[in-house]
C-alpha cells in the first residue's frame, strides 16, 4: 500500500537551519574585533505542499475516497469528520486511520493525529507515509526519542526513505549522538540536492572537527540560487577559515544576482584574506545596493577604523546604528563608535 500525501518531514530541518544562520556573521572583521551579530537574513524558501494525497492504491471504502477528496480540497474539518467516522467503522483500516491523521494535523488535532498515525501503523507497519509523519510530529514536540523509534521501524521496510533518514538524523542530532554522522551522511546520499539538509550536515561535521568533509558540503550548498542559502554557507565557511571557497562560491552567487547580505560576507571572507581593498569594494557595494542595509555601514564603519579614517568610521557606525536600531548591532555599533577616540 503506497501513499504520496505526507507533511513534509523536514519542518525542523529548516527551524534548526534558520536558528543557526540567524545567529552572526562570520567571526572575523576588519581591524580584528568580533563583528556584531547580524540582522536576520530572509528565510529559507520552504517547499510547496503537496497539493493532495494522489494514493497509489485505490481508496479502501467510498468514505475514505471521499476524506481523501475533502482533503485534496484543503477541507479539513470535513476530512475529519468523515475520516472519523470511516475509521471508527473499521479501526483496522490503515487508510482510514492515516488520512484522518492528515486531516487531524491540519485542524491542530496532534493528540488525534498522533493515535491515528500510530493506529495505522498497528494496522500496516509497512505505511512508510505514516512514520513519516509520526516521526516528524515527534520531531515538532521535541520527543527525541519517540522519533527516532518511528523512524528506524519505518527504515525497516524502506530503507532508502528520504524523508525517514532526515528525520533519524535529526533526531539523533539532537540528542548529541555519535551516530548522527552517519545518519547525516545517509540522509544526504540519498537526498543530493537538498542544501539545507546538506548544510545540517556541514555543520555537524565542523563541530567534529572534520573541517575538510565540512567545506567539501558547504561548496554544494554555497551554488544554491537563493541568497539566504547562499549566505548561510558562506558564515560557515568563514568561521572554518575557508576564505577562498567562500570568496569563489559568493563571486558565482552575486554574478548571478547582487545581494548586498552576500556583498558584505564576500567583503568579511575577503578580509580574512588580507585583500582589504576587496572587502571596502565589497562594502561600498553592499551600500550601493541597499543604502539602508546596517551590516554593510558597520563593516565599513570597521574598515575605516582599522586604517585610520575615524571621521568615516564615526559617520557609518552612527549610520549602523541608526539602521540597526532595535537589534543587536545597535549596541555593537555604538560600542565600535565610543571606542573611537
Amino acid at each position: 500500500m503506497s501513499f504520496h500525501y505526507h507533511r513534509r518531514s523536514s519542518d525542523k530541518l529548516y527551524a534548526l537551519l534558520l536558528s543557526a544562520v540567524c545567529a552572526s556573521f562570520v567571526g572575523v572583521a576588519c581591524g580584528g574585533s568580533a563583528p556584531p551579530p547580524e540582522e536576520p537574513p530572509p528565510a529559507f524558501d520552504d517547499e510547496e505542499e503537496p497539493s493532495g494525497p494522489g494514493p497509489v492504491a485505490k481508496a479502501s471504502s467510498s468514505a475514505v475516497q471521499e476524506g481523501i477528496d475533502a482533503i485534496q480540497a484543503e477541507d479539513f474539518a470535513k476530512a475529519k469528520e468523515i475520516l472519523t467516522a470511516a475509521h471508527e467503522k473499521d479501526p483496522k483500516d490503515p487508510q482510514a486511520a492515516f488520512y484522518l491523521g492528515v486531516a487531524q494535523e491540519n485542524t491542530e488535532d496532534v493528540d488525534g493525529a498522533v493515535a491515528s498515525y500510530k493506529a495505522a501503523l498497528e494496522s500496516d507497519p509497512k505505511l512508510t507515509e505514516a512514520s513519516v509523519n509520526l516521526s516528524a510530529v515527534l520531531l515538532d514536540r521535541e520527543d527525541f526519542a519517540g522519533s527516532l523509534e518511528v523512524a528506524d521501524a519505518g527504515l525497516k521496510g524502506a530503507p532508502k526513505n528520504a524523508n525517514l533518514l532526515t528525520n533519524k538524523a535529526i533526531a539523533l542530532a539532537a540528542q548529541d549522538k555519535p551516530e548522527a554522522l552517519d545518519a547525516y551522511q545517509a540522509a544526504v546520499a540519498v537526498s543530493e540536492d537538498n542544501l539545507e539538509l546538506r548544510y545540517e550536515y556541514a555543520q555537524l561535521l565542523a563541530k567534529a572537527g572534520k573541517k575538510d568533509a565540512a567545506v567539501e558540503e558547504l561548496r554544494h550548498v554555497i551554488q544554491s540560487p537563493d541568497p539566504a542559502v547562499a549566505g548561510a554557507a558562506a558564515n560557515v565557511l568563514g568561521r572554518l577559515g575557508a576564505f577562498a571557497e567562500c570568496i569563489a562560491g559568493l563571486d558565482k552567487a552575486l554574478k548571478a544576482k547582487p545581494n548586498p547580505d552576500l556583498y558584505v560576507r564576500r567583503g568579511v571572507c575577503r578580509h580574512g584574506m588580507n585583500d582589504d581593498a576587496g572587502a571596502l569594494s565589497d562594502y561600498q557595494a553592499a551600500v550601493a545596493a541597499d543604502a539602508k542595509f546596517a551590516p554593510a555601514h558597520y563593516y565599513l564603519g570597521q574598515h575605516y577604523a582599522a586604517t585610520g579614517k575615524k571621521k568615516e568610521a564615526k559617520a557609518e557606525f552612527a549610520k549602523a546604528a541608526e539602521l540597526g536600531a532595535g537589534t543587536p548591532l545597535e549596541a555593537a555599533a555604538k560600542k565600535a563608535l565610543a571606542e573611537i577616540k
